[in-house]
């Protein structure tokens, strides 16, 4: 392949470069990891210098990770929490090593043009989006928050410099921004004592940045606007989610963690006839087996319909559906526990005991999330809202 290279025009190389990263962005926003690391894998053979394709690279394989420890889900992007029931901490040493090495690499590639010239903005930039990446594998991956903040103040740093050598490139205000809005969230007794290491935070300004990013960054307003969906929903600014969201999902049609969104955001504005029409049109594309939407169990998204059916006062469907989830053949015993314990609530709600705890029994047998055996646990010695 290296011989072969050595023969082409560089017009040619250009070209197919450029096919390639477009090719790998699609993929990698419509949630398609593995076809996006092949692409962004052929880059670092076709530029091997150039830090940037080692960080394209790198994106894709911790994004892999993520997705396998179901931490990228519905949970994590509408600001609830990081993950869910199902999600592991567990990875695999080898995609972490492979991980790790790539961003190695594009650091030194990074450095290596820093050693020539200290001020060269694209290589100051490529550095803190590794540490950018990195920090984001520390701190949702590892749980290794110390570690995480240690990275994410490195990729700061790196970009407030970019943006005082060159105000105009608007893609470092994002990982500042993030910095800002992530150190400002901490919980105040935290935030406190890192106030007196001189860690200071803001969300607004945060926010702020952020949305620069989004409007005019060049390669990373597609991360910033998904970024300010996940921070709408944390602050419930749900319509700005929602205009987000519908722009988002015209682009990436594929990536029905886009979709979902939108359903839940529906849901916390109370209109509940877009939420269950959302969720319906989800099973029929899962149903008809539409391209991206192959990989998604359709006992995870009856779980979400019948949780609007509830929120929505309609208790029979809601019942309906989360029976469906525990005859429905793929789900899990996670699901099926989920499903039970919200039947054992609206039963205990009705006052129906014999057949909440018949609900909360049948919990107790499954090999699901612990969290849910607890509750369960809880609600057979005292009923749900009792």
């Amino acid at each position: 392949m290296g011989v072969f290279l050595f023969f082409v025009p560089d017009v040619l190389l250009a070209q197919g470069a450029e096919h390639l990263y477009r090719s790998g962005v699609e993929r990698l926003y419509n949630l398609e990891f593995e076809t996006a690391e092949k692409d962004f894998s052929e880059l670092t053979k076709i530029d091997p210098q150039n830090p940037n394709r080692w960080n394209q690279l790198a994106s894709a394989l911790w994004l892999k990770i993520l997705a396998k420890q179901e931490k990228l889900n519905l949970e994590s992007f509408s600001g609830a929490s990081i993950g869910a029931d199902d999600s592991s901490d567990l990875i695999n040493p080898r995609e972490e090593k492979q991980l790790r090495d790539t961003l190695n690499i594009a650091i030194s590639n990074a450095d290596a043009i820093l050693a020539a010239n200290p001020k060269e903005v694209s290589a100051l930039y490529s550095k803190g989006v590794s540490k950018a990446i990195l920090a984001g594998f520390e701190g949702v991956v590892k749980r290794s928050l110390f570690a995480a903040y240690s990275n994410a103040r490195s990729a700061r740093d790196l970009h407030s410099r970019v943006l005082e050598l060159d105000p105009h490139f608007k893609d470092a205000a994002l990982s500042i921004g993030v910095y800002d809005y992530a150190v400002a969230s901490i919980p105040g007794w935290a935030r406190l004592l890192l106030g007196t290491f001189g860690v200071h935070g803001d969300k607004d300004v945060g926010i702020s940045m952020i949305t620069d990013a989004a409007i005019n960054g060049a390669s990373v307003s597609t991360d910033a606007k998904m970024l300010l969906v996940v921070i709408y929903n944390r602050e419930k600014r749900y319509n700005d989610s929602l205009t987000l969201l519908s722009e988002l999902h015209a682009r990436y049609p594929r990536n029905y963690l886009l979709e979902l969104s939108k359903a839940s955001v529906y849901s916390r504005l109370h209109d509940f006839n877009k939420a269950l029409n959302t969720y319906s049109a989800v099973l029929k594309k899962i149903e008809n087996g539409e391209k991206g939407y192959e990989d998604l169990q359709a006992p995870k998204v009856l779980l979400l319909l019948a949780k609007a059916h509830l929120d929505s006062s309609a208790a029979a469907e809601a019942i309906m559906t989360y029976e469906r989830v525990i005859l429905d053949r793929s789900a899990t015993d996670t699901d099926r526990a989920n499903a039970r314990l919200w039947l054992g609530k609206i039963y205990d709600i009705t006052k129906d005991r014999s057949k909440a705890l018949a609900q909360y029994d049948a919990i107790l047998s499954l090999n699901c999330s612990p969290r849910i055996k607890q509750e369960a646990q809880k609600y057979k010695k005292k009923p749900f809202l009792s």
